[in-house]
């Protein structure tokens, strides 16, 4: 215990020193590590580290959570309010109903959540559940622990996910899931070693959704899991493991990831040495009785903490993505935003060398090494072979022109979650601060403005737009003779918007045209355009053929499949489009 004091009295005089040199002593150095703000609570954790790893864990890399971070970079304390922040989070119960903090659902519209309620889904009508009464899940709070019972099994909740605060993307916050153990003979402290999706979800707009896979039988609609069964029974049932295919992006330090004889998912993580009880965002992820680094916290875009926060805030001992080269900086986001399995076998949704047992850290990044010696990209694609068919953002954007010069951070602030998604609220061009928003073009036009159809505009318009009603003007005089639409982008049409041309099929930004969806109508799915997908077939009816998948004016557009895109009203609609924009379109002429 001496020597864990002495080395960490040691590394807060090293903060100290820094602090206190000279500038020009510094031979001009980026400024020094803040010092922490509350030295004892940094000690405490730092001896918490010393005592819970090896000097050549710590040298390996240790993760140490965000509230570590946090004690001397205080100013980026937002971060935790983001949507990255406060992912992952441990049921509380003063937290009740607090988004972003707690769990949320609250069908019964009352001052607690549903949970405390003690809401039954035997005694209501008219839910997802009815037809698994009289088994239909109840909730429950006991002695501070959430629980779902179905039948006769009790299950705790170890976690909730997302239920996040609302924002301009999601007016009422977003929708919650709920993670538990289940109680088996054979397991740790009587439960399963993974964590298990729950029978359901939340959505504060819809209300509740049911995830009956593994926890109900599909033909009697009978339980298939009842008390006194063994951890293999459990994973025979078929519920969704949160452990095998979540956890490597859902937490900021993923740890060690193995299987158990009966073929559970085990998790071993890295210790908070925080252990603030009162911290949400802390989740006793393993079970073992203290809290883990889970979350998607600093780390995740920064590498392990451990030797930058026990080393006097050594530079060299993090990794500060934005001095990365554009690619690497890509491939820190990319690490979870993209559609792979880890190679070679594809053992996990996550980039990761099995034959190493090491996942793509940022640290990796740092290094050069390409993230596809982690991860084999899987996307679904369009029928193009070029276009990226939803799913996580990465693939598509790196079909885009703006990721040859352009990282991800470019248009997203991961500190700040903005007006949701992220996004910046301001940007920096030539000296000058415009605030920006995508409901208004401001994002977009903060870099395009001056080039291209837009070489009429400059920054200081945007800026002044907002209070001078020429400089919105002569915007919408711009916007209007590229889009040959009215300047409404702020409104719920988002007419003119930019991202409604340019991401109606997601961050290639390219705007697909109508000849596209004619060209493959009878392949699969389909093949989307954006100009149906942003408004024509299903916001504005302009010629009367209907919207798609409902009845509307078009006979043959009834009971078709929204989803796909070989639907009659897209057709229909289509090459009435290609007359506007396609190879002699009276707007937009163009080649596929």
């Amino acid at each position: 215990m001496r020597l864990t004091t002495k080395v960490c009295t040691l590394t807060l005089l090293t903060y100290l020193v820094a602090i206190t040199t000279p500038a020009q002593d510094r031979g001009g150095a980026a400024p020094p590590p803040s010092a922490p703000a509350d030295p004892a609570a940094f000690q405490a954790a730092a001896n918490t580290l010393r005592q819970s790893y090896t000097p050549e864990q710590l040298k390996q890399g240790v993760y140490v959570g965000s509230n570590l971070c946090l004690m001397c970079h205080g100013r980026m304390a937002g971060f935790k309010a983001t949507n990255h922040g406060s992912f992952m989070r441990r049921p509380l119960i003063q937290q009740t109903l607090v988004p972003g903090m707690g769990v949320v659902a609250n069908s019964l519209k009352g001052t607690k959540d549903d949970f405390i309620a003690g809401l039954d889904f035997n005694t209501l009508t008219g839910t997802p559940f009815d037809k698994y009464k009289p088994n239909a899940p109840k909730l429950s709070v006991e002695n501070g622990t959430y629980y779902i019972t179905v039948g006769t099994l009790k299950a705790p909740v170890i976690a909730t996910l997302a239920g996040q605060r609302p924002n301009g993307f999601y007016p009422s916050g977003t929708a919650q899931r709920y993670l538990v153990r289940i109680p088996v003979t054979d397991g740790p402290r009587g439960l399963s070693t993974s964590a298990y999706v729950s029978p359901l979800t939340y959505n504060p707009d819809t209300g509740y959704a049911a995830v009956p896979a593994g926890w109900y039988d599909a033909t009697t609609n009978a339980p298939k899991l009842k008390p006194g069964m063994a951890a293999a029974a459990v994973v025979a049932a078929g519920l969704g493991s949160h452990t095998g295919n979540c956890v490597g992006c859902h937490t900021s330090a993923p740890g060690v990831i193995s299987k158990t004889a009966a073929g559970e998912y085990s998790f071993k993580g890295f210790i908070d040495p925080s252990q603030a009880k009162d911290d949400p965002t802390l989740v006793d992820y393993d079970g073992d009785g203290r809290f883990d680094v889970t979350s998607i916290g600093c780390e995740a875009c920064h590498g392990p903490g451990a030797n930058h926060a026990l080393g006097g805030g050594d530079r060299a001992a993090i990794v500060n993505p934005r001095s990365l080269p554009v690619a690497q900086q890509q491939n820190v986001c990319g690490r979870c935003h993209a559609n792979g399995r880890s190679v070679p076998s594809g053992a996990f949704p996550w980039p990761f060398d099995e034959a190493a047992a090491a996942i793509f850290t940022p640290f990796d990044a740092k290094a050069g090494k390409p993230l596809t010696a982690f991860y084999a990209f899987n996307p679904t694609m369009w029928p193009d072979g070029k276009h990226v068919n939803g799913g996580r953002p990465f693939g598509a954007y790196m079909t885009s022109e703006h990721s040859k010069t352009l990282a991800c951070t470019a248009c997203h602030d991961p500190h700040s979650e903005g007006e949701g998604h992220l996004l910046r609220g301001t940007m920096r061009s030539n000296n000058l601060r415009i605030p920006t928003k995508v409901d208004d073009n401001s994002l977009c036009l903060s870099c395009h403005a001056a080039k291209g159809p837009f070489a009429s505009l400059a920054a200081q318009d945007l800026i002044d737009s907002s209070q001078n009603a020429r400089a919105k003007d002569k915007i919408a005089t711009a916007v209007e003779a590229h889009t040959h639409h009215p300047y409404a982008p702020e409104r719920e049409l988002g007419v003119s918007r930019c991202t409604s041309c340019h991401m109606a099929a997601g961050h290639g930004f390219d705007v697909i045209p109508p000849a596209m969806t004619l060209q493959y109508a009878s392949s699969g799915r389909g093949m989307i355009n954006s100009c149906a997908a942003a408004c024509h077939n299903n916001k504005v009816d302009v010629w009367g053929y209907g919207f798609k998948g409902g009845a509307g004016r078009n006979p043959s557009a009834a009971g078709t499949n929204p989803s796909t895109w070989t639907n009659p009203v897209d057709v229909t609609l289509a090459a009435k489009l290609k007359a506007f924009f396609g190879d002699a379109g009276s707007w937009w002429k163009t080649t596929n």
